[in-house]
């Protein structure tokens, strides 16, 4: 069986709490370290000073990080988003799942 015939693994979209990454899961932190992409505001973003994959700050426009998204889903990278709280709930989770399929996302709310 060829490696295109498994789709990409789901981007995970982690709600991150005000204490960030101190509140996080152990399975959510592995996912992280996992990943080879890691997208969130600067905040969201500094709470993981250790993480060794490429960062992507979102600020401004969604629709150049969305296609970016869409590129990188479809080349098979891990892909972790950073969002506030409840990611369904703010603006984030509603522009992925307009841009996604929903078994290319997965949901992980804030504890």
């Amino acid at each position: 069986m060829d490696h295109d015939d498994f789709p990409p693994p789901p981007i995970t979209i982690i709600g991150l709490s005000a204490r960030g990454a101190a509140d996080l899961a152990p399975r959510q932190l592995e996912r992280i370290a996992q990943a080879d992409v890691l997208a969130g505001g600067r905040r969201h973003l500094a709470y993981f000073p250790e993480f060794t994959g490429e960062k992507w700050v979102i600020a401004g426009k969604l629709d150049a990080l969305l296609a970016r998204l869409q590129k990188e889903h479809a080349a098979g990278r891990r892909i972790v988003v950073l969002a506030s709280g409840d990611p369904l709930f703010y603006g984030i989770g509603k522009r992925l799942t307009d841009a996604f399929p929903p078994e290319a996302l997965q949901f992980e709310p804030a504890p």
